[in-house]
């Protein structure tokens, strides 16, 4: 998901969201798996060169979260 958002607080949000409507399903599925999601949160700076730094960015920060979760 790419959203333009200004605020940081509105990006967590917005995962939060995501996540919960995740949780919200699994626990009403009856299916034999759980469904997740590892979210990397960017914001764009003007030192980026092009929106594939700013992904490149939201991927790290994707897999530092992925890591934490484990």
């Amino acid at each position: 998901v790419v959203a333009m958002i200004a605020e940081e607080e509105d990006a967590l949000y917005l995962k939060a969201l995501i996540n919960n409507n995740l949780k919200e399903y699994n626990s009403i599925s009856l299916k034999p798996y759980t469904l997740s999601a590892s979210i990397g949160i960017a914001k764009w700076d003007p030192k980026y060169s092009s929106i594939k730094q700013l992904i490149e960015i939201a991927d790290q920060e994707l897999y530092k979260e992925k890591q934490a979760t484990r």
